[in-house]
């Protein structure tokens, strides 16, 4: 998998930092990617308090990538733009989540 995040630096001139930021934002990519189902094995729609609480799982998902990236949303990095974008995104989609186990939204 090639990194999403821009090659300014050579790979033996990236700090520890880098290396954690870059490693943050895979996880928090992948985890936009995977599927997000409300369905059993069989395409039958989970009953309500299945679907609530998967729907908290992936909410407190979002909630742990954002807490990931939270630190490198404000410092001075060429890759900023990124974090505050995948930031926002797992916010929304978070949001999301949240309101579908709290039975504020439909799934």
């Amino acid at each position: 998998m090639t990194s999403p995040l821009p090659t300014l630096l050579p790979a033996r001139a990236l700090t520890h930092a880098d290396r954690e930021l870059e490693t943050a934002v895979r996880a928090c990519l992948e985890n936009l990617a995977r599927p997000r189902d409300f369905t059993t094995a069989r395409d039958d729609p989970l009953p309500r308090r299945a679907a609530a609480d998967l729907a908290g799982r992936f909410a407190a998902q979002c909630s742990g990538g954002r807490a990931r990236l939270a630190p490198y949303r404000t410092r001075e990095h060429p890759w900023v733009e990124i974090v505050r974008e995948l930031h926002d995104r797992l916010a929304a989609e978070e949001a999301k989540f949240w309101a579908i186990a709290r039975g504020t939204a439909d799934v």
